[in-house]
């Protein structure tokens, strides 16, 4: 019989399956390490890609968690729409944008007022 001490020095006896196998009951933190289950989200690119806008509505799928989007615009003379759901945004000529979004994004779509405009995308989420 297997034996164990608890916090309050008390003896317990520790059971097992049938297999020899512990069982392992995680609770609450005792602010000695962690307790609970915990799902640790992790940052990471979903896209980073040039792309050549232009006046009809590019749609780039995306699915996932967007924490962030980077956008620079390139064209001298261009301004850029950037829609998000109800959330719309215009990034002037020359100008590059960081923008916190932080919630699921189906897909998104940018529109250009010139066409061939060359746009760097940079779409950091959670998978």
């Amino acid at each position: 019989m297997l034996k164990a001490i608890t916090e309050n020095e008390e003896l317990v006896n520790v059971k097992a399956t049938k297999d020899g196998k512990l069982l392992v009951n995680i609770g609450e933190s005792t602010g000695e390490g962690t307790g609970g289950e915990t799902t640790q989200e992790v940052e990471t690119t979903l896209n980073a890609s040039v792309q050549t806008i232009g006046t009809t509505a590019t749609t780039i799928t995306v699915n996932k968690k967007v924490t962030s989007i980077d956008i620079a615009n390139y064209s001298e003379n261009a301004n850029l729409t950037i829609t998000i759901g109800s959330f719309s945004a215009v990034i002037g000529e020359n100008l590059a944008v960081s923008m916190p979004i932080n919630k699921n994004v189906t897909n998104l779509s940018i529109t250009s007022t010139e066409a061939d405009t060359k746009v760097q995308l940079l779409i950091k989420g959670v998978e």
